[in-house]
Parts: structure tokens; C-alpha cells; sequence
């Protein structure tokens, strides 16, 4: 079901959806593809009046949205929902493996979000679009990414199963990949340049607004 006038929309991630939402001045939506889904929408739909909520938080993964999910997404009672969560997920296990307390299997990954899914959509929330966790490497075979890889497949295996709106992230930077190396799309190929949150954003507009 695609977005219509007056919904509540909520955004829920980590880093790159926080973009510093919290700090002027880019309170409250951000800098990041949050801001810039907010202007193509204001744009293309002047007239929609949308109730846009960022509620990303630097560092999370799903087990930290897991804790705050009633305060941030339940108790706001948004319409429609977007997840973008599972980059530190992976990455944690590279930054530190020997912290084993801080890794987040994949099979738990997709557990805690299964439960997450389900109370939100009986809470009545109408709409959730999944974004996929990205890595911007060309390489398929580099461990990080072949692992991020494992994850967003995950993400889109339970948009098939729930029948719910995909954001595929790691498809769009793969396609600016074709063309930059990877240090003109994040220097540290997570955090994306102005250029790569545009192209998040319209990724998340086609979901949720487009007419495929």
C-alpha cells in the first residue's frame, strides 16, 4: 500500500539515518536521506502535509532498537514505518572480534526483528519498509561484505515473507560502485556522501511512493 496525504511516516536506524538529527542545525530530520526524502516529497506531493519523525541513533543495532522500540515507534503511533538497521550488526564483529558479547549473530538479527515486526503491525501500524544494511566495497568476496551481504539478503527474504515495502540500500551503492571507487561514495565505506543519501532517499521515495 502506497503512502497517502496525512500519514505519520517514522524513520528508525542507526548513523546513517540519525545524520546528526539531533544537533543544530540539522534538528530534527537530520542531514542524511531522511532530510532529502523529506524535500523530494515536499516536492513532488506539496500538498500531503506528512508528519515526518527521525528517531535514527548513531552506533544501534537491532538488539538497542529492541530496547527502544515501545518508547521511539509504538508510543509515537506512526501510519507507516521505515527500518534501516544491521551495518553494526556486522561490523561490530570485524571492529573487535574478540568482543563476542557485542556481535549480533544473524540469527538473532532476524529473530528480534521478526518480533519487532509483529508488534508493530499489531499495534496497527498500515505500512514498514525494510532497508537493506549496505557496504560500500566492490569486492563481493571481502569478508565484511560478504557478510553485509548475508544480512540484506536476510532483509529481503522478510519482505517477501510479510509482505512489506523494500528499500534496497546496498543495490544503490552498488550502482554508483560501477562507476566511483569507493572513497567518492563513503571514505570509509559506511558513511556515505551527500551524493549517496540522495540516492538512499529516492530508494526510499520509489518504495514507498512510486508506482511499481
Amino acid at each position: 500500500m502506497k503512502m497517502r496525504p496525512d500519514e505519520r511516516l517514522l524513520f528508525i536506524g542507526d548513523s546513517i539515518t540519525d545524520c546528526g538529527r539531533r544537533e543544530e542545525p540539522y534538528t530534527p530530520y537530520g542531514c542524511g536521506y531522511v532530510h532529502l526524502f523529506r524535500n523530494l516529497l515536499l516536492h513532488r506531493h506539496p500538498t500531503w502535509r506528512v508528519k515526518i519523525l527521525n528517531r535514527g541513533v548513531n552506533g544501534d543495532t537491532i538488539r538497542d532498537l529492541e530496547r527502544r522500540w515501545e518508547n521511539d515507534v509504538l508510543a509515537e503511533r506512526p501510519d507507516r514505518l521505515v527500518v534501516a538497521i544491521g551495518i553494526n550488526d556486522v561490523w561490530r564483529r570485524f571492529a573487535d572480534p574478540e568482543s563476542l558479547d557485542d556481535h549480533v549473530p544473524l540469527e538473532e538479527y532476524l529473530g528480534i526483528y521478526r518480533e519487532l515486526l509483529r508488534v508493530s503491525q499489531e499495534s496497527g501500524i498500515q505500512g514498514v519498509c525494510l532497508a537493506t544494511p549496505f557496504f560500500v566495497e566492490p569486492d563481493r568476496a571481502e569478508p565484511m561484505r560478504e557478510m553485509c551481504d548475508l544480512y540484506a539478503e536476510a532483509v529481503r527474504d522478510l519482505t517477501d515473507e510479510l509482505f512489506l515495502d523494500l528499500a534496497d540500500f546496498q543495490l544503490a551503492v552498488d550502482r554508483f560502485l560501477r562507476d566511483q571507487h569507493p572513497m567518492m561514495i563513503a571514505a570509509d565505506r559506511v558513511h556515505l556522501q551527500p551524493h549517496g543519501h540522495l540516492a538512499l532517499a529516492e530508494t526510499v521515495y520509489e518504495a514507498l511512493c512510486g508506482e511499481g
